[in-house]
């Protein structure tokens, strides 16, 4: 019987003996679903560590700072005019992330097709110069005039491709040159490098044309980390701008910190409970082999303004804190259960686009 001879042949179970076999219990096959499962718990596990590792460092690093003294004042409330300038520069952010704003519209009205910016829209605007799809990290956004409020705007956009990504997650800390010894996310100082050149061409003949014009640098998320550079960059240069963020991450370390802040005229603006101003993460310290804790590898600018109010609640000139300092728990930096809805609405939403 050649199927008998075959199964004994290949059965390893023949070559022991009877008391042996007994025992041996068939190996179970693990279905796709329960791998799918495994895949899944590790996954949740591995996120519930980062927040708890998060939480845990927050709770550490509130002890040191208070202990420093770098846990700045708070002040509650902001004007009705500041409050008035954040709507109106919240909806430039937001027209960003509309593809008619930085595509081959040059000439052309800012305008949101979400219907996210209508004080934008309602203004006498026009693009100047628009940027998208560079080669390495997708900078984009628009260089924009408004004849109604008298400005000149730089807008740029979060989030919103693969390279952008890829340009959030290079932790890479490099020099730059905008101060000694300042070190900033690789990430977002290659994507200003990037954009670096043509925006300040356009900027200064758009300037040349209207020496009154105010120059505003604004943008959300990643694109706040951009503008935040640029703003520093043109006033570096000797030209007066104001910078308005939107939940903008950290981007450097101290010193490019206190040169960005001693500029003045910044505004950076996070929303209750928002993830990405917590990002990169107080647990990255900046370790210096003769001092031991030199502070944190990442750090904001200040001041901050943090709103309180939930999603879809209409924001009051009582819900916004004025917070200073390079870390200050009294604002987002503080809060727990990061949220990715949070991120999404700054007066209202802000990527609708």
């Amino acid at each position: 019987m050649p199927g008998r001879r075959e199964k004994l042949e290949h059965d390893d179970t023949n070559l022991l003996l009877p008391n042996q076999r007994a025992i041996i219990k068939p190996k179970k096959r693990r279905s796709k679903c329960c791998i799918a499962c495994i895949w899944i718990s590790s996954i949740l596990g591995g996120l519930a560590a980062i927040v708890l590792l998060m939480y845990i460092g927050h709770l550490i690093f509130e002890i040191i700072i208070n202990k420093r003294g770098d846990n700045g004042k708070t002040i509650s409330g902001v004007s009705t005019d500041l409050l008035g300038r954040f709507n109106l520069y919240e909806q430039y952010a937001a027209a960003s992330y509309c593809s008619v704003n930085n595509g081959n519209s040059t000439g052309s009205k800012i305008r949101c097709t979400a219907g996210n910016c209508p004080l934008v829209e309602q203004a006498d605007t026009q693009s100047v110069m628009e940027f998208q799809h560079s080669l390495n990290t997708d900078v984009t956004g628009f260089v924009a005039v408004d004849n109604t409020n008298k400005l000149v705007v730089i807008s740029f956009r979060g989030t919103d491709s693969d390279q952008n990504i890829i340009t959030d997650t290079n932790l890479t800390r490099v020099n730059a040159d905008l101060c000694p010894n300042c070190l900033v996310h690789q990430g977002f100082w290659e994507s200003w490098i990037e954009a670096r050149d043509n925006i300040t061409a356009s900027l200064n003949d758009t300037k040349k044309s209207n020496p009154t014009y105010e120059v505003i640098v604004t943008g959300h998320s990643l694109g706040g980390a951009i503008a935040t550079l640029c703003a520093a960059e043109i006033r570096k240069g000797g030209m007066k701008a104001s910078l308005y963020t939107f939940g903008s991450p950290r981007l450097g370390d101290t010193h490019l910190s206190t040169f960005i802040t001693a500029q003045g005229s910044n505004y950076r603006l996070t929303h209750a409970n928002d993830i990405v101003p917590n990002l990169p993460p107080l647990v990255f310290p900046n370790l210096d082999v003769h001092t031991g804790f030199a502070g944190f590898a990442y750090v904001h600018i200040s001041p901050e303004y943090h709103i309180k109010t939930g999603n879809d609640v209409v924001v009051t000139v009582k819900d916004i804190d004025e917070l200073s300092g390079e870390v200050n728990f009294g604002g987002n930096t503080g809060t727990l259960l990061p949220s990715i809805g949070a991120h999404k609405w700054y007066f209202g939403n802000i990527t609708a686009c």
